[in-house]
């Protein structure tokens, strides 16, 4: 039995065959937890520049 991952890739030949059930379902939850975690850490990036981006504003208003 292959494990398919939710990133796109696969845990086949010997080591997905002899995988159990409990291990499987854990490599998907690890899996599905790796991949939210770069969607915050995407998210949280984009906050940083729009902060910077603002801070950058406000001392050129401050400088005026």
């Amino acid at each position: 039995m292959l494990l398919s991952t939710k990133l796109g890739g696969t845990f086949g030949g010997l080591a997905g065959a002899t995988m159990s059930l409990k291990e499987q379902e854990f490599m998907k939850e690890h899996v599905s937890h790796t991949k939210q975690n770069f969607a915050i850490m995407s998210q949280n990036e984009k906050l940083i520049k729009q902060n910077d981006e603002i801070i950058e504003l406000l001392k050129i208003i401050a400088n005026k």
